[in-house]
């Protein structure tokens, strides 16, 4: 630290041990220019470019939250294998029912259930009916009545 202490001395002519006093820097008076022509931003673009590019700027990220909602939207709404062209199944209590790819107690439940009707309940008893054992895609399980 010494080194640099007299080394920065030497430079302003102070000798070495003293303290060393930095005047404060003088900031420059500030000047109204007249005869301005607009306003202008930072970068001087004119104001109307400036904010033509900021609605450009709005507009485009407006659109990329839309699109994100309903692509979004979309994924959530139909789960893989739904709606895939296949038919809704026939769900007849009594009878019996082949498990397709990604059904599961709930969901066939769901179409057992009558409206007003409590799908736990159905889920319950679907399981009761077929040994609570887990699906399997293929396989024939038994509807409660």
């Amino acid at each position: 630290m010494a080194a640099i202490v007299s080394r920065v001395s030497q430079y302003r002519g102070e000798r070495s041990g003293q303290a060393l006093v930095r005047p404060m820097p003088v900031r420059p008076r500030l000047r109204v220019i007249e005869g301005g022509s607009g306003v202008r931003s930072q970068r001087g673009v004119p104001a109307p470019v400036y904010w033509r590019r900021r609605a450009a700027v709005l507009v485009v990220a407006v659109l990329a939250v839309a699109l994100l909602f309903v692509v979004t939207r979309a994924a959530w709404a139909a789960p893989e294998g739904a709606g895939a062209g296949r038919p809704a199944p026939s769900l007849d209590a009594g009878g019996s029912y082949v498990v397709r790819s990604g059904e599961t107690y709930w969901s066939i439940a769901s179409g057992l259930a009558g409206p007003g009707d409590d799908v736990r309940v159905v889920v319950d008893a679907l399981q009761a009916a077929n040994g609570d054992a887990p699906l399997e895609v293929g396989q024939a399980i038994v509807l409660p009545d």
